[in-house]
Parts: structure tokens; sequence; C-alpha cells
């Protein structure tokens, strides 16, 4: 499926003309993104010392040196947590393919014409409604976007800021993972299951490391899953 980088979020390809839709029939689309540090130091300062103030060393924990070591720890986790989370990220990249659509769209906080990813990627989804999205971690996906949304007034559809659990969309990795076995089995173990799928090798994969990598890899998985169909 051949990549067209779109000037805005919500265009319409003019280079074809789209395939019939049924009315109210939601659109798969094909979610891969990666995440990066706000550029908001005041708040990720604030951020990290509320969570510091928050961090407790276990009641048995006596010794002064282990207490401080351990929240020491514990903020230098949260530090690493807070590349990934809604407020102190935002997207580096967004891709999405719909492939019943035959769209394939790139975004990145680099484009020439300043837009962030999150408003071309709202502004699509919201044109292109209702859509069902599919990815590795596509629930972080929608909470990062919906809070962009929510700062920065982009127009959005209600249904995505629904809990997680009545959105639609699907996490591709629950699907490879079962619930219960996360401790002991990786998304990449589960991958290597399958061996190399879309011209992905399975070892060491990293959702989000390579957009473009994680839409090929869903889009294949989809197919052998049985729950989307080749587009026509």
């Amino acid at each position: 499926m051949a990549e067209r980088k779109q000037a805005r979020g919500g265009d319409r390809e003019a280079a074809k003309p789209r395939p019939a839709r049924r009315e109210g029939e939601a659109v798969p689309v094909i979610v891969g993104f990666g995440l990066k540090p706000q550029n908001a130091a005041d708040l990720g300062a604030r951020m990290r010392d509320h969570f510091a103030d928050t961090v407790r060393a276990p009641c048995n924990y006596k010794d002064q040196e282990k207490i401080a070591a351990y929240c020491a720890a514990a903020i230098e986790e949260y530090a690493d947590a807070a590349r990934q989370q809604p407020y102190s990220a935002t997207f580096r990249d967004v891709r999405l393919v719909a492939p019943t659509l035959r769209q394939s769209l790139s975004w990145s906080d680099g484009d020439p014409d300043g837009e962030p990813p999150a408003a071309r990627a709202a502004a699509w989804i919201s044109e292109n409604w209702p859509v069902y999205l599919y990815g590795f971690d596509v629930n972080l996906f929608v909470d990062v976007l919906y809070t962009e949304c929510a700062c920065r007034r982009y127009r959005l559809p209600a249904a995505l800021w629904l809990d997680r659990s009545n959105r639609p969309c699907l996490d591709v990795s629950r699907c490879l993972v079962p619930s219960g076995y996360g401790k002991f089995l990786t998304l990449d173990m589960a991958l290597m299951a399958f061996g190399t799928v879309g011209r992905v090798p399975p070892e060491g994969f990293v959702p989000g490391a390579r957009p473009g990598e994680d839409v090929k890899l869903v889009y294949e998985l989809l197919l052998r899953l049985d729950i989307i169909q080749p587009a026509a």
C-alpha cells in the first residue's frame, strides 16, 4: 500500500474516489505511533514533585539509607514512565492506515506546516467517523490523543472519551498475550511463534520504536487472526 503524506488532517484524498461505504459502518484503522516528552518543563516538574510527595517506603524499612534509596528508585521509575503517559508525553509520529479506504497517512512533529500530529489525527478521525482502531498500545494512543485534544481544543468524537472498556478499539497485543500471562510471556516472545510477519523480525520488537513497522505488523496479524478481511 503506497504511503501518502497528507498536507492537512482533514483533507480528502483527491487521487482516486473512495470505495463505497455503508451508512454507519465503522472504518477499520490501524494505528502506529511514537511518543516523546512534552516541552513543558514546569508541568513535568510539578507532576514529578507531586509523585515524590506520595512515595512511601514499605513500613518494614527502618534504615534511612535504604528508605532514601527506595524513594529515589521510585522517582526514577516515574521519570521513565512519564515519557509514555498523557500530559507529560506527546506524539513524535503518528501513522494511520485505513485499508478499506485505501489510505495511508503519516505525520510527525517535524513536518513543515507546524500542525502537531494530534491535530491531524483528530481531524482525520473526526472526518471519517465512525472508525474502529487497531494497534499496539492503542489505548495509550487514545489517552494521549484525547488529553491533547482537551488541552488544545481539537475536535474529537465523544466515543473516544469513554473508559477503556467501551472504546471502539482493540489492542492487538492482548490478542497475542492472553490475560494473566504477561509476567512470563512478552509480546516479542509471542510474535516469535508467528515468525517474521509483514517483513518485521519479531525478536526484540518494541512497539512505538518504528510506527511504520507497527502498522505493517498489525495489519498482517489482523489478517492471520481473521479479524479483518484483505482490502478489495
